[in-house]
């Protein structure tokens, strides 16, 4: 992803929140996710994977092949904005 300016706008508003707010997931090939504000959740994952248990022979053959059905369910860390 690119747009122009993204860059210098983020450093700006980084400065403004006093946080690193530069786009480094943005080549990344596998599923990943980052907090990058607040600053107490600096580098946390948004997100986790988590596998559904197959329960019909389709599901048990997806699994077989590597293509497992999972849901991204909010990590231990957003779980303790929420609640804020």
């Amino acid at each position: 992803m690119y747009i122009e300016g993204m860059t210098q706008f983020l450093a700006d508003l980084g400065k403004e929140l006093n946080s690193d707010l530069s786009a480094k997931l943005t080549n990344s090939t596998g599923w990943k996710t980052r907090i990058v504000y607040p600053t107490e959740f600096r580098e946390s994952e948004l997100y986790e994977v988590e596998f559904v248990e197959p329960k019909t022979f389709y599901e048990k053959f997806k699994k077989w092949i590597g293509m497992q059905d999972n849901v991204r369910v909010y990590s231990t860390e957003l779980k303790k904005i929420i609640k804020k």
